[in-house]
């Protein structure tokens, strides 16, 4: 299986033989790669939600900077100038939002599921090395 606990273990199973510190030693690095394979791409969706957040406010402010220079150009008081910068601003805006609470949602359901499996693998490792001390007392 290709499952994270199930290399650990199969890991333990090659180097069943040798001292239980360096089977231990093997097994933990052989988890910290199996975690890692899971975790490569996960910090990209926190980046991706935070920068289009702040794309987002980037656009706000470009709108309504363009919303009062056309106002003051125009010299009129007419509010209807404002509202092509104000259309902008609330566009992108929304456009950051979009991206953003997709993004950041997906970062936590995968960061739980990380977490859940670096857990199961834990308890699966504990409990070979466990199984293997008590064999070895009963022989």
């Amino acid at each position: 299986s290709p499952a994270p606990e199930a290399q650990v273990l199969l890991e333990g199973l090659k180097c069943r033989n040798l001292p239980a510190a360096e089977r231990e030693a093997r097994m933990q690095a052989k988890a910290l790669r199996e975690i890692g394979k899971l975790e490569r791409s996960v910090p990209w969706l926190s980046s991706i939600a935070n920068i289009e957040t702040l794309l987002g406010l980037l656009g706000t402010v470009m709108g309504m900077i363009r919303s009062f220079i056309s106002l003051r150009l125009s010299g009129v008081s007419d509010p209807a100038v404002l509202a092509g910068g104000i259309a902008e601003a609330l566009v992108t805006t929304a456009a950051g939002l979009l991206v953003a609470i997709p993004s950041l949602a997906a970062h936590h359901v995968f960061t739980q599921i990380i977490d859940r499996t670096t857990a199961r693998v834990e308890v699966a490792a504990t409990d070979f090395q466990s199984f293997l001390a008590r064999r070895r007392g009963m022989a």
